[in-house]
């Protein structure tokens, strides 16, 4: 399995996580969306993982590290119009990615609903492809796994 963004796809950046709180605690995958979520809920995502999704980097194989192993990983593919978890992006601060970077990239202001997101991702005749770059950990536990590559 390997992976790699191109010019068309959308990339979701910065500090996230899932909340038992959230309402909805799903979401609703838009009909012109296929989302890819790298890191299981619970899980982090290695900030090298991230910035090579930026970069339009090719990666040959996810591992989740945990407890110093690590196991090869597949994300999870969300379908148009099926439910995925309504994760959290967090505003990280101003930051420098480097470049290049894919053209679209998205980073919020303020905390954010994955089904708030969904608007800035513009409607289109063609499904894109949106990858989640960013943690999904659940309530901020610090002792869960990390995605990597």
């Amino acid at each position: 399995m390997s992976l790699q963004t191109t010019t068309n796809d959308w990339v979701i950046s910065g500090h996230g996580s899932t909340s038992t709180a959230t309402k909805p605690a799903e979401t609703t995958v838009p009909a012109h969306v296929r989302l890819v979520l790298l890191a299981p809920t619970g899980a982090f995502l290695s900030n090298r993982l991230g910035q090579a999704l930026e970069r339009g980097v090719k990666i040959d194989k996810l591992v989740l590290r945990q407890s110093g192993r690590d196991n090869s990983h597949s994300p999870s593919v969300y379908e148009p119009g099926s439910k995925a978890p309504n994760l959290t992006l967090h505003f990280i601060g101003p930051r420098d990615i480097g470049t290049p970077t894919v053209p679209h990239v998205i980073g919020v202001a303020v905390d954010t609903q994955l089904n708030d997101i969904w608007a800035r991702i513009p409607a289109s005749s063609k499904v894109v492809t949106v990858y989640w770059a960013a943690c999904s950990n659940v309530d901020n536990d610090p002792h869960g796994p990390t995605v990597d590559y």
